[in-house]
């Protein structure tokens, strides 16, 4: 065989190889990846999270961890959060899955509505140094997008943006992450209600062994409760709940002429100072048990389950009026119109004079014909 032969042999075999490995590459590879239906982030340790922060368009919240490692919002003065909403928000994100990435070159953010300067919601988690957490940092929300059907979102610190199913609804003020009830008594357990305003006040109570309502000291000759009022202030415990927060230090000038004191079963006193100022009503919260706080549990086993059951019924609301008080204590709270009305109502607002009764059928005089008998007819008569 010639040396050109040769040549073109070794050629062709070199080819062949190349072929080959092109073969075997495109056999191997695998398919393009997809996004559908994938976590959008894929588990996260909430215990990493030192601050979080959300901006809308609206407001900006800041919530961080207090030099006792508890949560407080830093918008609200440092009031207490709840932990099981920080948490919820975190669900939420984790909950969140993809159903294409769209682009991660970042000039197309501002178009897609992902900058920091034009997106809907934007939450960030930071560690304790105040940096965002590697693989956690938040989160950017798009408006809805209604040809696609559904949103826009990035990770805070990527470039790469997604479309996702739906639109996830992140809790955005500090007040969402705020236990915003102030009491919750149970309408059988209020003893009595005791108000005061300027120049005024009253006292409402329970008949012994009653579920009827008295005002102390009677209502009055020619007077009546008017309508279902006096119960809606007899009550306005069971549902108490503000609607804003701030230190006491803060409003120094309001004026806390009126009270509203109420007195459980159980002994437990709830006291509030009512101020009100531009049409906001405002109160400060106040609990104290003012029953015999001695309690000692017989170690001898005498004591029978229902007077084990009182004294730890007791120990229980001793508690539970101090960690009311503890809580409360330096804040003052607005709250809404309805529930003002029903903690300011004065006396003359439940009072309604007694309509006069109308003399019924049986009392009314009545005016009759005389009945007229005629003579026997006389029997010789045709």
């Amino acid at each position: 065989m010639s040396n050109k032969n040769l040549t073109i042999l070794a050629i062709v075999a070199a080819v062949m190889v190349v072929l080959a490995v092109v073969a075997s590459q495109l056999s191997t590879r695998k398919p393009g990846l997809s996004y559908k239906n994938v976590n959008l982030i894929q588990g996260f340790d909430t215990g990493r999270i030192a601050t979080v922060i959300l901006k809308s368009k609206d407001e900006e919240t800041k919530i961080t961890k207090d030099a006792n490692g508890q949560f407080v919002v830093t918008n609200k003065d440092n009031y207490p959060a709840l932990v099981n909403e920080i948490n919820g928000l975190v669900a939420e994100i984790l909950d969140i899955k993809t159903v294409d990435m769209v682009t991660d070159d970042p000039k197309n953010h501002t178009d897609l509505g992902v900058s920091e300067d034009n997106a809907r919601y934007i939450v960030k988690f930071l560690n304790k140094d105040a940096k965002p957490i590697e693989g956690f940092g938040g989160i950017i929300i798009s408006e809805s997008d209604p040809e696609k059907q559904g949103v826009y979102v990035r990770l805070v610190g990527e470039d790469k943006v997604y479309l996702i199913d739906g639109s996830p609804w992140p809790r955005m003020s500090g007040l969402d992450y705020i236990d915003k009830r102030l009491t919750s008594a149970e309408a059988d357990q209020i003893k009595s209600v005791k108000v005061t305003y300027p120049g005024g006040g009253y006292a409402l109570a329970k008949k012994d062994d009653s579920e009827d309502i008295l005002l102390e000291g009677g209502i009055g000759e020619g007077k009546q409760f008017k309508g279902s009022d006096y119960k809606q202030v007899f009550t306005v415990l069971t549902d108490l709940q503000f609607i804003d927060v701030q230190k006491a230090t803060k409003v120094e000038d309001l004026k806390f002429d009126s009270t509203y004191t109420c007195t459980l079963a159980d002994s437990t006193v709830y006291t509030f100072q009512i101020a009100a100022k531009d049409n906001k009503t405002f109160i400060e919260a106040d609990a104290e048990f003012t029953g015999d706080k001695n309690v000692t549990v017989k170690r001898d086993g005498s004591e029978s389950d229902e007077e084990l059951k009182e004294k730890e019924a007791k120990l229980v609301a001793i508690e539970a009026a101090e960690k009311f008080r503890n809580r409360h204590t330096g804040w003052v709270y607005e709250i809404s119109s309805f529930k003002a009305d029903n903690l300011k109502k004065k006396l003359d607002d439940l009072l309604e004079d007694t309509p006069e009764e109308k003399p019924s059928d049986a009392e009314t005089p009545t005016t009759t014909a005389p009945v007229i008998t005629p003579p026997p007819a006389d029997p010789n008569q045709l």
